[in-house]
């Protein structure tokens, strides 16, 4: 959930800081939507490889440890269709996360027809993000959200630069 959130703001800053703040335009809430899904759309097919990979290559280092002969032997059987399914709804999950972390600080921006609140919004997401994080892991909430923070800045400043949307 956390990546989903954090790739939703990230995907919604690179893409239309450029067009938000270069120009000073307002946002409608149909680019919102668009984009949105767009960054959620393009993010299962990310996650699901990902989190698939990752679930494949367990497989293969439980092989080695048990000293199995046949490679490949545990991801043909139940544990690697488990594995597939649990990287799909892992997917699933993420993608929703990620489409709802670049639509609400683009709505929030189209809903007070201004763009650079998104931005704003998107910033202080990230901020957020990063001590709820810090709260799970045990870390320090000024260092995650100091981090986070940067990350959405440098992201932002890239966007502005390339100009994509």
């Amino acid at each position: 959930m956390i990546v989903g959130l954090a790739d939703g703001i990230l995907n919604a800053l690179a893409l239309t800081s450029g067009h938000i703040l270069k120009e000073s335009t307002t946002l409608d809430a149909s680019f919102a939507v668009r984009l949105a899904v767009a960054s959620g759309i393009s993010g299962v097919f990310v996650f699901f490889i990902a989190d698939y990979a990752r679930s494949r290559s367990e497989l293969v280092r439980f092989e080695r440890q048990l000293n199995l002969m046949s490679p490949g032997h545990l991801a043909r059987t139940q544990l690697g269709r488990a594995a597939a399914s649990d990287a799909a709804w892992s997917a699933v999950i993420s993608s929703v996360c990620n489409l709802l972390g670049a639509f609400f600080p683009l709505m929030i921006g189209a809903a007070a027809h201004r763009g650079w609140l998104a931005v704003a919004s998107a910033l202080a997401a990230l901020a957020l993000l990063g001590a709820t994080v810090a709260g799970v892991v045990h870390g320090s909430p000024f260092r995650w959200s100091l981090t986070l923070l940067a990350s959405g800045i440098v992201l932002a400043a890239a966007g502005m630069l390339l100009h994509v949307a």
